[in-house]
This record gives structure tokens, C-alpha cells and sequence, in this order.
């Protein structure tokens, strides 16, 4: 029994130790396997409401302009934006051919300047001017094969929320994207209405 007890203890304590180690391995892997980690950076905002501090990430559009403007040292500024205040979150939505709807979440805006700072996989469409253009975006490969099989997806479109003012050409296809990025999306229209449908 003197004996049981104390090698299970070990064993526990091992294995937990074990545990541990991987988890914290994994945590600090995210974002690891950009070409330019060390050169990207994520802008935090501060703000105080009713006293209490707050931190976030979310800015308006102008701000990556301004930060150009008055940061000669920054090369590129984008915009990522998940949240629903921005538009964003979850929707229902359809191929413009079809009746149905689907529900997608984690819907999220991005521009073209963030697709091309994350190096986002792209397998099909032109990664510099896939997110250019108003009423744009970009699938991965799963949603093509969801919604569009054996079809090229490239130049068709969803509506969002049945609203025809809401409607999106498909410009690109990406592949999936590494479990360890810190930006995990499913369904990105950018901001001026562009965005990317994945995951």
C-alpha cells in the first residue's frame, strides 16, 4: 500500500507536469509561423468607462490611416474587426441561386492590407486584390465545398440576412488556417463591406 501510493503520486505528479508543459508549449506557439512575426504588431486600445479601465481591440477605420500618416516607420495597417458593435458576429446566409439560409457565426470584417500582413493561404483568386473591391470575400476551402461541391466558387456570391443590399462576390478561396493563430474566423467581410468566409 506504502508502495501504491507512492508511485501513483508520482506518477500523478508527472503526468501532470507533463500536461502542463504541453499546454503551456502550445500557448506560447501561436503566431509563431509568420514570415515577419518579429515585424507585427497588435494595437491595443484603453479607455475608461465610468471609472473603470478597459482594454480592447477594436478601432474605427480612419485609425490605420492616421497611423500611416503619422508613423513613417509603419509599413502597412489593417483592420480587423469580430465583434457585433462593428456589423459583425453571425448572420444568415445563402447562395444568391438559392432559397435556403444557413447560420454562420464568428462573422468578422477584414481589409485587403490585413489579408496580406497575416499571409493568409490562398488556393484560388488574386491574394493582392482579393478584398479591393466593395461587397467582397473570401471562403476557405470547407465553406467552398459546403456550399458550391465540385462548382468553382470564384465570382459567385451570398446574401446575408436574405437582404439584397448585402450581397458578396466571392474573390478568393484559402486554405485552412493553423489551429495556433491568434485570428480565427469563419466568415470575414471586410471593412467598407469586404470580407472572408472560413474555417
Amino acid at each position: 500500500m506504502y508502495s501504491a501510493i507512492n508511485i501513483g503520486g508520482f506518477a500523478l505528479g508527472i503526468a501532470a507536469c507533463i500536461v502542463l508543459a504541453l499546454y503551456i508549449k502550445g500557448e506560447l506557439s501561436y503566431d509563431k509561423f509568420y514570415a515577419n512575426q518579429h515585424r507585427i504588431y497588435r494595437v491595443i486600445r484603453v479607455t475608461k468607462n465610468e471609472g473603470e479601465r478597459q482594454r480592447g481591440v477594436s478601432v474605427q477605420h480612419p485609425f490605420t490611416d492616421v497611423l500611416l500618416k503619422d508613423f513613417p516607420e509603419i509599413e502597412k495597417a489593417g483592420l480587423y474587426a469580430p465583434h457585433l458593435g462593428f456589423g459583425a458576429g453571425s448572420a444568415e446566409m445563402r447562395r444568391s441561386d438559392r432559397l435556403d439560409n444557413t447560420h454562420e457565426d464568428k462573422l468578422t470584417f477584414m481589409d485587403q492590407s490585413m489579408i496580406e500582413i497575416l499571409e493568409v493561404p490562398f488556393i484560388a483568386g488574386n491574394p493582392s486584390k482579393a478584398l479591393t473591391q466593395p461587397h467582397s470575400i473570401i471562403i476557405t476551402r470547407k465553406k467552398a465545398e459546403k456550399y458550391f461541391r465540385d462548382e468553382d466558387p470564384i465570382g459567385k456570391s451570398f446574401v446575408l440576412n436574405d437582404d439584397p443590399q448585402r450581397t458578396y462576390t466571392i474573390t478568393g478561396v484559402i486554405e485552412k488556417l493553423q489551429v495556433t493563430i491568434t485570428h480565427q474566423f469563419r466568415l470575414h467581410h471586410g471593412t467598407r463591406r469586404r470580407g472572408v468566409l472560413g474555417k
